[in-house]
């Protein structure tokens, strides 16, 4: 849930919105405070950030901090506010403080726990086995049926998939032009997983594929160049569609 706050006086002047979030190494203690102040007249441009940090008290408690954020807001002329009702996550950030795709080691509280639900992260148990998953995503272009029950049950064989999937990225950074169609079919389903799963050990092969001049990286894929470069240390939005290139689909 989120609280928002209006105070817009005029309705023709830019629409500046401020989401202000809290993090903490439990739910109970919240000991740093981000806001983003973000224009809304013409899109979602971020125009300024500021951070907040404090080990004595809880950052939301902290009369001095409170005062800051304040006037932080009224410089840049917020004129709606937006606060999550409860803290989102560690206050350590990902691929700084500690390695993209791993838990925080020193926000243990949030190692399988959803940082917005605050629920456990569960995985449902799979309904295919590795195999059956790897055979229905290369053939889901040509069946033009998709694969929701091989994803789903993607996740609860991560770990037998990682090696016959990175196989199946060599295979197409090694052949991008004549991939057969399971080939290619495949690679898009793994970028797919690989993002999903924030997989350190696909990195280099992606590097790989994005790696030679004019549009080699485009000829197997295409599509997924552009969320990789825009995104590529994961967070996919999309996933692969079933049409017969097997690109991502909105």
């Amino acid at each position: 849930m989120r609280k928002r706050a209006h105070s817009r006086s005029d309705p023709s002047g830019p629409h500046l919105v401020a989401t202000i979030a809290t993090y903490g190494p439990d739910t109970t203690l919240a000991t740093k405070l981000v806001a983003f102040v973000i224009d809304q007249t013409g899109g979602d441009e971020t125009i300024a950030t500021r951070t907040w940090t404090t080990q004595a008290v809880d950052v939301r408690n902290d009369p001095t901090i409170a005062a800051d954020v304040a006037a932080f807001l009224h410089d840049h002329g917020v004129t709606e506010t937006i606060r999550p009702d409860r803290m989102i996550g560690c206050p350590h950030e990902e691929g700084i403080d500690y390695p993209v795709g791993r838990s925080c080691p020193r926000c243990p509280f949030w190692a399988g726990i959803d940082r917005f639900t605050h629920e456990p992260i569960t995985v449902a148990a799979p309904t295919m086995s590795p195999s059956e998953i790897l055979t229905a995503l290369a053939t889901a272009a040509a069946s033009s049926v998709h694969p929701h029950d091989a994803l789903a049950s993607a996740d609860g064989h991560r770990e037998a998939l990682v090696e016959p999937l990175l196989s199946a990225l060599d295979r197409g950074i090694a052949n991008p032009a004549d991939a057969p169609a399971e080939d290619a079919t495949l690679f898009s389903y793994a970028l797919y997983l690989f993002a999903k799963w924030r997989e350190t050990r696909a990195f280099s092969r992606v590097v790989d594929w994005l790696s030679p001049a004019e549009e080699q990286p485009f000829l197997i894929a295409g599509d997924v160049v552009a969320g990789w470069l825009a995104n590529p240390r994961g967070g996919v939005r999309r996933r692969p569609g079933t049409d017969q290139s097997a690109h991502p689909e909105s």
